[in-house]
């Protein structure tokens, strides 16, 4: 890791709450490289998918409540896997290759895939916990906050449900996203113990929030996940198919 690090303050000690837990919620200032990070997000404006949708359980169909773009190079990834569907990479941009490589010298985070999050004022994302396959899973998950301020959401992970916590079963905070800064949610324990999401909001706030986050791709290690959401996909088509060719066909007289 870097020796000159920006500011950084704690947001959230984890081991507070349980002794020995090894997870923490830390914010750096990156108002020093707010030029970097304007001109990135300006560069994906165009390569936004709006609203993606996936399968959950049950067969039903859910929306990703905001516009989503993953930016790498093609030799490096297929694309972003998230709940068996893929968000195919978009060749990255010089401005975002740039904010790349600022972020893996000034922290020391191996890195070479970015996931753009754009959130509209009504635009939120369900607590989760994030799959650490693509993440430098020994300096946990790293994201950039651009634009509008927006509750960044922190539960503890409830065991039973295999979900967030109920208020009245686990803790809850919450923490006002900035502008030019990272959220860096750090150490091994994080993902395994707490989620987070961006709930929506009772009264909307003005302007757009994009969240970056750095991901470590091995494209030769994703090849069997691709070949199954391949496979996945055929036989969604077909089934979609075959529904459409029953509706359509005629009763016999």
């Amino acid at each position: 890791m870097h020796h000159d690090l920006p500011s950084m303050q704690v947001l959230l000690d984890y081991a507070r709450v349980v002794p020995g837990a090894d997870a923490r919620l830390l914010q750096y200032d990156l108002s020093d490289m707010s030029g970097l990070i304007d001109r990135a997000v300006e560069s994906v404006q165009t390569s936004y998918v709006a609203n993606p949708t996936f399968l959950g359980r049950g067969g039903k169909i859910c929306t990703m409540h905001r516009r989503v773009c993953f930016m790498a190079k093609s030799a490096d990834s297929y694309g972003y896997f998230y709940s068996k569907q893929l968000m195919p990479t978009t060749p990255i941009t010089p401005e975002c290759l740039e904010l790349m490589k600022a972020v893996r010298v000034t922290f020391g985070i191996a890195c070479n895939g970015m996931l753009f999050n754009e959130y509209d004022p009504d635009s939120y994302i369900s607590d989760h916990r994030d799959d650490e396959k693509n993440i430098d899973s020994k300096l946990g998950v790293f994201a950039i906050n651009h634009g509008a301020s927006r509750i960044f959401r922190v539960k503890e992970y409830d065991r039973t449900t295999k979900a967030a916590c109920a208020k009245s079963r686990g803790m809850w905070w919450d923490f006002a996203t900035q502008a030019y800064t990272g959220l860096h949610m750090f150490c091994v324990d994080f993902q395994e113990l707490l989620t987070h999401g961006v709930p929506a909001l009772a009264s909307f706030s003005e302007g757009l929030r994009t969240s970056i986050t750095f991901r470590l791709h091995d494209k030769e290690s994703e090849a069997k996940q691709y070949e199954a959401f391949v496979r996945g996909q055929r036989k969604r088509e077909e089934t979609s198919a075959s529904l459409h060719a029953n509706k359509h066909t005629k009763p016999s007289a």
